[in-house]
């Protein structure tokens, strides 16, 4: 599996929480050392459970709207060698993209990391607490 070929990726928070309108810093640890480019995507997702077929073939789905989203592409000697990157967003200000996990339908900020590496290339998700401020 992955976790074989690049063990524990982890996310460290500049901050905790983060703010809308704010400033979202992490650091990127754990990357492979050999990385020919990384794509960044952050997004705020919603999920909503969907009724989908109909008759005896009726079932509750959940299906996942993403309402922000922001694309980077780091190529080559741009995605640190150390296994480590630096990185920072300026988040939205608008309230209604705070992260409501605990209700339904459940709202929440998530970066995911895509890397084209030798060999099997380098994936991870990371949930982030990015609230409204107040």
């Amino acid at each position: 599996g992955l976790y074989l070929k690049y063990g524990n990726s982890r996310l460290r928070f500049g901050s905790f929480p983060f703010f809308l309108g704010d400033k979202l810093s992490v650091i990127l640890m754990g990357l492979p050392s050999e990385i020919n480019w990384m794509q960044l995507d952050l997004r705020f997702i919603e999920e909503r459970y969907e009724i989908r077929g109909s008759g005896k073939n009726r079932r509750q789905e959940v299906i996942c709207y993403q309402l922000y989203h922001e694309s980077r592409t780091l190529k080559g000697r741009e995605v640190a060698s150390s296994g480590k990157r630096s990185l920072a967003w300026d988040l939205p200000g608008e309230s209604e993209l705070t992260s409501t996990l605990s209700q339904r339908p459940a709202r929440f900020w998530e970066l995911e990391v895509k890397g084209d590496t030798p060999g099997v290339d380098y994936h991870s998700s990371f949930l982030l607490p990015v609230y409204a401020r107040g």
